[in-house]
């Protein structure tokens, strides 16, 4: 089999334009961006206080080491305060991780490593041990693949603004190996041309 890495890196321009094209079907299209606030929704995916990074699966292709891998952009994801939905309680220190793959990735089982890349990075670039997921209720093949990361639900709360119930899920995380490359690699994403939803 060949080698896959999966990849935590800044997102680009191009990038997150492609994201905000994805559109997910119902029940799951209340993901979709709107498309009257696209130029809003670029700003604030490029603002570096949002903490919104890129997921690439890369995979070498050939067994010579020097040999450029391919790499192919899957899904978006983020830290902090963006991944937080007003109406939990969050007094307890954690790392909020915000995920989505895109459309066509959905429901293929690749959301556990993601997950665990995505814990990999930031155990890496920040010392974080602690993370916490906020998940809409309804989407439960998005919890089965944060449980299979060892999340448990912690809370159920409804969102402040729709009312619409959710789930916090959490997990106490050691030092442990991930599939992951840090945010200053040396790899060129932004030409690449090929959120909320692992499985």
């Amino acid at each position: 089999m060949r080698p896959v890495q999966f990849v935590i890196a800044p997102i680009s321009e191009a990038q997150a334009r492609q994201m905000l094209a994805w559109r997910y079907d119902p029940p799951y299209d209340l993901y979709n961006p709107d498309s009257r606030h696209l130029d809003e929704d670029l700003r604030y995916f490029l603002n570096p206080v949002t903490q919104m990074h890129c997921i690439v699966r890369r995979e070498q292709t050939e067994l010579d080491e020097t040999t450029l891998p391919s790499t192919e952009l899957i899904g978006g994801c983020s830290f902090g305060a963006d991944a937080r939905v007003p109406g939990a309680d969050y007094s307890t220190p954690a790392l909020d991780l915000g995920i989505g793959l895109r459309p066509d990735l959905t429901s293929h089982g690749i959301g556990p490593e993601v997950i665990e890349a995505m814990m990999a990075f930031a155990r890496a670039k920040w010392g974080e041990t602690h993370f916490r997921a906020s998940i809409a209720a309804f989407n439960e093949r998005s919890q089965r693949a944060f449980a299979r990361s060892g999340f448990h639900i912690t809370q159920h709360f409804k969102a402040e603004h729709n009312k619409m119930p959710f789930v916090v899920m959490e997990k106490q995380s050691g030092l442990q190996s991930g599939k992951v490359d840090l945010a200053d690699q040396e790899l060129d994403l932004a030409d690449q041309t090929d959120l909320i939803d692992p499985d």
